[in-house]
């Protein structure tokens, strides 16, 4: 393998944030769970579209996007990919470190994995109800 000779343009991806075509008549509020369902590509995030443990979790949204009145794609929302988010669990306690957080649509999280997706682990106890959950979009997470 002869030794590289020159510079060459790399293309990189934006590291922790990535960009998804939000799904029709759909709003996605700002610091909310956002998902897909596999193989559609399209983000969905509201509570009309609930959340089923056979999706696929992209991230948290960093923007509002209200694509209400829109087609599919019409437009994309941002998304946090990777990292640690405080979110409120109603049961949540020190005990919980570790175990698997799930949520039902993008207001509602849990520690009860049933039918739920799966968003990330609990990585640092708050207070009572309320744990610093980490993610990775990028990862399928078991618990």
């Amino acid at each position: 393998m002869a030794a590289a000779a020159e510079n060459i343009s790399v293309d990189y991806d934006l590291g922790d944030i990535a960009s998804y075509p939000v799904v029709a008549s759909e709003v996605i509020w700002q610091g909310r769970p956002v998902w897909t369902t596999i193989g559609t590509g399209y983000a969905k995030g509201g509570a009309t579209t609930p959340a089923e443990a056979t999706d696929a979790f992209l991230g948290f949204a960093l923007e509002k996007v209200d694509n209400s009145a829109g087609s599919s794609g019409d437009k994309n929302v941002k998304v946090r990919t990777r990292g640690r988010a405080k979110v409120a669990i109603a049961s949540a306690a020190i005990t919980d470190i570790g175990k698997g957080v799930y949520i039902t649509d993008d207001d509602t999280f849990t520690l009860t994995a049933s039918t739920n997706l799966q968003v990330g682990v609990v990585a640092e106890w708050v207070s009572t109800g309320v744990v610093m959950v980490k993610f990775d979009a990028g990862i399928k997470l078991m618990t």
